[in-house]
């Protein structure tokens, strides 16, 4: 595997191209292009990455598909091994929480940062923490499925910060409510 690193003669940055293997279904050469890094070390560095990678086997390929597209596909996977019940809870909370909010996102540009300024966003629309950490659990269980299938590499779910939990206010009884109460028993 090789790469080479050049200077973007109309922009003035810089951009690297590697070849990351053969495509096994048309046995051509596959190449990865990446620009606007702004000095030549930057673009060094990162071709030295996926060199890496690439050698390393830990290299995948960016998916193009959509979120939302991927959550159906998992979906369809999934309800197969758990309950009606279930499958109804999940697809509920995939149609009116998740897929409206991510679905139209790229599976491969999902961000740790996206992923927290969602389940933010759950908190400020007033949602209970055990129902965000149930739809917390739904995008980390599939995002896990994603990486077995190699459409992305970590997953950026994992480490997404939860509110804090909700604290009830107590109603304390007073004597006279003791009594009303044991009264009416």
């Amino acid at each position: 595997m090789k790469g080479s690193v050049k200077k973007d003669k109309k922009t003035g940055k810089y951009y690297y191209t590697v070849d990351i293997g053969i495509d096994p279904l048309t046995g051509k050469r596959k190449q990865k292009k990446k620009r606007g890094f702004i000095t030549k070390k930057e673009a060094e560095n990162a071709l030295t990455m996926i060199l890496s990678e690439v050698h390393t086997g830990t290299y995948v390929e960016p998916s193009k598909l959509l979120y939302g597209e991927y959550l159906e596909s998992w979906f369809n996977t999934k309800r197969h091994s758990v309950g009606i019940q279930t499958a109804k809870v999940l697809r509920g909370y995939l149609n009116s929480r998740i897929a409206p909010s991510l679905g139209n996102m790229k599976l491969a540009k999902l961000t740790s940062l996206h992923m927290q300024n969602y389940v933010n966003s759950l908190r400020d629309e007033g949602l209970k923490r055990g129902t965000i950490e149930k739809i917390v659990k739904i995008i980390r269980n599939y995002l896990e499925h994603a990486i077995d299938l190699e459409l992305i590499t970590k997953n950026i779910a994992a480490k997404t910060k939860l509110p804090k939990v909700d604290k009830e206010e107590l109603t304390v009884w007073n004597e006279h409510e003791v009594q009303l109460f044991l009264k009416a028993v």
